[in-house]
C-alpha cells in the first residue's frame, strides 16, 4: 500500500486532498474565518512539516521526551501542533495570500532543522530499553513512561513543549552544553539528570478563530444566486456565509449536475467559495427531521430562507468537523460503519459520527488504511447519502479522489451508477487509486 500523494508547497500555491493548487478564493476564505478552508490548508501545511522534517522531529522530541517523561509523542499530532501555529500566526497578520502563507511556513521549517542540526546525536543502545506487557517498550531511564497528550486541532503548542523556543533545545545546542560538549549523547538518560538546570515547558495559548455561518449579507451575490435559481425552480434554496465562503442549499427536483455548474459559476464570478448541497425533498427531510446529529442540511437551513419555508428540526444543528475528529473517535466510528481493526482499545464514550462525515474525516489523517481501504469498505457495507457525500467531497476537495475509489469499486461488481454519472456530467477527473488494495479490501471484510 502506497501512501498518498505528498501535497508540497511551493511560492506558486498550496495543494488539496486531490493534489490540485487551492485557488486564490480559498486561500483568501481561510483568512477570513471560513472553517471549511482554514482546515484544507492545515491539512496542506501539516503533511508537508510532516514530509519534509520528519528527521527533525524525531530528533528533537526525543529529548523533549525524555525529559518530560513522554514515550512517544506521535510526530504527525507534532506537525499537526506546528500547522496550527503557522495559521495562527498568518490568520494574525491578515495578509491573506498564499506568498504570505508560504513565507511563514518555511521559516518555521527552517527553523525547525537549525534546531535539529545543533543537537548532538543521541545513540540508544539495547542495554538503555526495557519492555514488559503493560508499558511496552520505553528508555529505562524514564520507566515507567507516561503516555504524550493526544492532539487536538488548534491547541498549538498550549499542551506539548514548543521545538523551536523551548529552552532546553536551545540550551543543548550552546557549546557549553555538559552534552554538547561530547558531540554525542550517549544511552536514554534524561538531559536534566546532568549538571544543567531543568527547564520549563513553553506555552503557546494563540488559537486560530472561525466566523459562525450566518445569513448572506451580500446582495448582489444573493441577487446573482436568485436570478441562477430562477431557471432552476428549486423548492427551497437557502443561502449563507462564514467569512468569505458561501455554502447554498437547493432542494426539489432539480437536476444534481446542473446545480453544481450554477455554483461554480457563481464562485468563479465573484471569486468566493461557494459549497452547495443539492438534494431531492425526501433526502432533505431525513436530514432535517430524522437525524438527531447534526448535519450541513441544518447548518445551513438555520439561516434566511431564498425560497420556501422549514419548520424547526429536532436534534443537533451543527454538523461534524471532519478534521477535528479525534483518533479514539475515528476508531470507533469506522467499527461502527463496518471497518473494524484490531487495536489497543476503541474508548465506548466516543462520539457518534455519522458515515458521510466519517469518510471525509478519513481524508484528514494520515493513515491510508482509513482514508483508502476504509472509504471503500464502508461506501460497500451503508446506506450512503449520496447528495451529502457528493457536497462534503466538493466541500472538502477530495472529489476526484472518491470518483477514483468508485470507478474502482464498479470494476469489482459494486453498483454506484448515479453518483458515478453525476461526477462524470460534472467533468470531474477520477484520482487513481490502487486496485489491488481496494480488492483485497473487498475480500477481507466480505463485501462481495
Amino acid at each position: 500500500m502506497i501512501y498518498r500523494k505528498s501535497r508540497i508547497i511551493g511560492r506558486n500555491g498550496f495543494f488539496d486532498i486531490d493534489g490540485e493548487p487551492f485557488p486564490e478564493s480559498v486561500i483568501k476564505s481561510a483568512c477570513t474565518g471560513s472553517e471549511a478552508d482554514a482546515d484544507l490548508l492545515h491539512l496542506s501545511i501539516r503533511d508537508m512539516i510532516f514530509n519534509t522534517n520528519g528527521g527533525s522531529l524525531d530528533r528533537v522530541s526525543l529529548e523533549l521526551d525524555l525529559e518530560n517523561g513522554y514515550w512517544l509523542t506521535e510526530q504527525y499530532d507534532e506537525a499537526g501542533r506546528y500547522a496550527d501555529d503557522i495559521l495562527d500566526d498568518w490568520i494574525k497578520n491578515k495578509s491573506m495570500t498564499a506568498e504570505s502563507l508560504y513565507d511563514i511556513t518555511n521559516c518555521y521549517i527552517r527553523m525547525l532543522r537549525l534546531a535539529a542540526d545543533a543537537l548532538p546525536k543521541r545513540i540508544i543502545r539495547m542495554k538503555d530499553w526495557k519492555f514488559t506487557a503493560e508499558y511496552g517498550t520505553s528508555p529505562a531511564s524514564i520507566y515507567p513512561p507516561h503516555e504524550p497528550p493526544r492532539y487536538t486541532y488548534g491547541e498549538g503548542h498550549s499542551v506539548m513543549p514548543d521545538y523551536l523556543t523551548h529552552p532546553l533545545i536551545k540550551h543543548i545546542s550552546e557549546e557549553d552544553c555538559l552534552l554538547k560538549q561530547n558531540g554525542q549523547i550517549h544511552g536514554a538518560v534524561p538531559h536534566n539528570q546532568v549538571d544543567c538546570v531543568k527547564f520549563d515547558r513553553h506555552v503557546n495559548t494563540g488559537r486560530p478563530l472561525s466566523i459562525p455561518a450566518r445569513a448572506c449579507a451580500d446582495k448582489k451575490k444573493r441577487t446573482a444566486i436568485q436570478d441562477a435559481l430562477d431557471g432552476i425552480q428549486p423548492e427551497v434554496s437557502v443561502v449563507c456565509e462564514e467569512g468569505a465562503r458561501h455554502s447554498m442549499l437547493v432542494a426539489g427536483d432539480v437536476d444534481i449536475s446542473v446545480v453544481y455548474g450554477m455554483a461554480d459559476s457563481i464562485q468563479e464570478q465573484f471569486g468566493t467559495p461557494l459549497d452547495c448541497l443539492a438534494c431531492d425533498m425526501s433526502s432533505l427531510h431525513q436530514m432535517l427531521y430524522h437525524d438527531l446529529g447534526g448535519n450541513d442540511a441544518k447548518r445551513i437551513a438555520k439561516n434566511v430562507a431564498v425560497l420556501g419555508s422549514m419548520d424547526e428540526f429536532p436534534g443537533h444543528v451543527m454538523p461534524p468537523r471532519p478534521a477535528t475528529v479525534t483518533r479514539a473517535d475515528m476508531l470507533y466510528n469506522l467499527d461502527r460503519h463496518g471497518f473494524d481493526m484490531i487495536v489497543r482499545r476503541i474508548l465506548p464514550h466516543s462520539k457518534d459520527v455519522r458515515v458521510e462525515y466519517a469518510i471525509a474525516a478519513t481524508h484528514f489523517s494520515l493513515e491510508p488504511r482509513w482514508y483508502m481501504t476504509g472509504t471503500a469498505v464502508m461506501l460497500c457495507k451503508n446506506m450512503i447519502n449520496w447528495y451529502l457525500m457528493l457536497y462534503l467531497a466538493r466541500k472538502y476537495r477530495f472529489v476526484g479522489t472518491l470518483y477514483g475509489v468508485l470507478l474502482e469499486l464498479e470494476k469489482n461488481g459494486k453498483d454506484f451508477s448515479w453518483p458515478i454519472s453525476v461526477l462524470e456530467k460534472c467533468q470531474t477527473r477520477p484520482i487513481p487509486t490502487e486496485p489491488d488494495t481496494i480488492r483485497d479490501a473487498l475480500e477481507t471484510y466480505l463485501c462481495w
